[in-house]
């Protein structure tokens, strides 16, 4: 089941929106959250960690959406991107952000106790992410419009 029809039999106010793009506007302020939060002295690593997670988790989602892929309910950046590469969508180069999938849960009620995140590199990451499925949504928007002077 995707998004749009959980949301619209839930009653939320995502199932009025167009879908993926409702995705990637929570992505950009997750991400906008992180980003603020982490230039913080002193940012808690397990809340700019959650904030980066769901940036990504919900533009992986926007992505599932835009290529009408169903998905199961999951925090695990790991399934999203496997679920994509089984429709052809190559995500090797994205692979490295599944190390943020212990932030969805994990870490909201442990401690973070490894090495220092380089958050920098997060951002960079998700903002990639957000930065293409939303590439895609304006390549196809581009492609419905009807040509002018014709």
């Amino acid at each position: 089941m995707r998004l749009h029809e959980r949301c619209a039999k839930e009653g939320s106010f995502l199932g009025e929106l167009n879908q993926p793009q409702a995705m990637l506007i929570l992505a950009r302020k997750d991400l906008r959250a992180a980003i603020t939060l982490a230039a913080e002295d002193d940012a808690d690593t397990e809340i700019v960690g959650f904030h980066v997670q769901q940036a990504v988790e919900k533009a992986l989602k926007a992505w599932l959406e835009f290529c009408e892929i169903d998905y199961s309910k999951t925090h695990d950046l790991t399934m999203l991107l496997t679920q994509l590469a089984d429709h052809g969508v190559d995500v090797e180069p994205l692979r490295s952000i599944e190390e943020l999938s212990p932030f969805a849960v994990q870490y909201r009620y442990e401690l973070y106790e490894e090495e220092p995140m380089n958050w920098e590199e997060a951002h960079q990451q998700a903002k990639i992410v957000i930065e293409h499925v939303e590439g895609l949504l304006r390549t196809e928007r581009e492609r419905k419009e009807p040509q002018q002077g014709i």
